[in-house]
């Protein structure tokens, strides 16, 4: 390959973005993995829409927060309360 062919294809740029597909990855303590995946890039939401605001409060919850949906399937006004029975337990 001459350095002018690669001096041209670097310049094009010319890569294709893998949105889903198969992974196979080899875990240290598990050992062999084969995962589908799928992925979605996320960019922005319109300024002062419903769903900026949503975006945001999301990004303000805890990882571990519960989220809880109504028959409907649409967010409850009301957080989900996990009981303290089925809470992770921190003892060692």
């Amino acid at each position: 390959m001459r350095d002018t062919d690669f001096r041209r294809w670097w310049a094009e740029h010319d890569v294709i973005q893998h949105t889903y597909g198969v992974k196979r990855l080899r875990h240290p303590v598990v050992g062999d993995l084969t995962l589908d995946y799928e992925a979605l890039t996320v960019t922005d939401a319109p300024a002062g829409s419903p769903s900026e605001r949503d975006l945001r409060l999301l990004a303000d919850l805890p990882l571990s927060a519960p989220v809880s949906l109504g028959a409907d399937g649409q967010r409850s006004k009301t957080p989900l309360r996990v009981p303290k029975s089925s809470a992770p337990s921190s003892s060692v």
